[in-house]
């Protein structure tokens, strides 16, 4: 397990009509005026068998791993959080359990952070972090100012961005490349894909942000960031889940 990291972090206020929220800590090296995905564009990157996830945990992320994630917003004067200060969570253990990352401003609904993580080939795994409201209610609301302005966007950050701590894939079977998207659900289906992300961490430690236009508002109530991996080897049990298969095809030939 490694300790939990922040760097690079300015200040500002996020202020909702009247009353002004507690200053929050703030990423400064994620330009509020960068975009990954359009809303609109829908499904971008065709990442197959995606769906609201419930979490579940194997032995392939490092055995209680803690990593930083944190759901926030952003305007034209900069970025910040979107939860409440008071109870804030940024910082999650893996292992498929839920963890409150923290309650919205404005309408205190439950944000809940699940990873999950199962092998979807020979020496291919993916790995999800989860972020979704307890209620279904919207993750980016209208009616937010950020620095005086409208927030427009809605940006996820995950072991990246605004963070230096990411997860750790063990180091069997050893990771050989990692593709990294973000995903977009309402009410339980998919409604948006990013393309590919970059990974902001070195590998075998994993982390991207993501930052979406069009989202404020539009009843998106969950937003997964999804590691797709390739292994140099299968993991050994897949690889005798392989040969069983194998043997009983043989077998049945005959």
């Amino acid at each position: 397990m490694h300790k939990a990291r922040l760097s690079c972090l300015a200040a500002a206020v996020m202020a909702i009509a009247t009353p002004v929220l507690a200053r929050p800590d703030l990423p400064a090296q994620v330009s509020p005026l960068q975009v990954n995905a359009n809303f609109s564009d829908g499904i971008v990157t065709d990442i197959g068998s995606t769906k609201s996830s419930n979490g579940g945990s194997s032995s392939l992320v490092t055995l209680l791993d803690t990593y930083n994630a944190a759901l926030l917003g952003q305007s034209t004067a900069g970025a910040a959080f979107v939860t409440n200060s008071a109870g804030r969570v940024t910082t999650f253990t893996f292992d498929g359990v839920s963890e409150q990352h923290g309650t919205l401003a404005v309408s205190n609904a439950v944000v809940n952070v699940t990873e999950s993580q199962a092998p979807t080939g020979v020496n291919t795994y993916r790995v999800i972090v989860d972020v979704k409201t307890a209620d279904s209610s919207d993750l980016w609301l209208n009616g937010l100012t950020i620095g005086g302005q409208p927030m427009t966007q809605g940006r996820l950050d995950v072991g990246g961005g605004a963070f230096t701590n990411g997860i750790l894939w063990d180091q069997v079977p050893p990771i050989s490349s990692v593709s990294i998207t973000n995903a977009l659900f309402v009410d339980g289906g998919v409604v948006a894909t990013s393309g590919v992300l970059t990974n902001l961490r070195t590998l075998p430690e994993m982390g991207a942000a993501v930052v979406w236009n069009g989202v404020v508002g539009s009843g998106v109530d969950e937003s997964q960031m999804i590691f797709d991996i390739t292994t140099a080897v299968p993991e050994p049990t897949s690889l005798a889940l392989l040969g069983a298969g194998s043997l009983l095809v043989i077998r049945r030939r005959r």
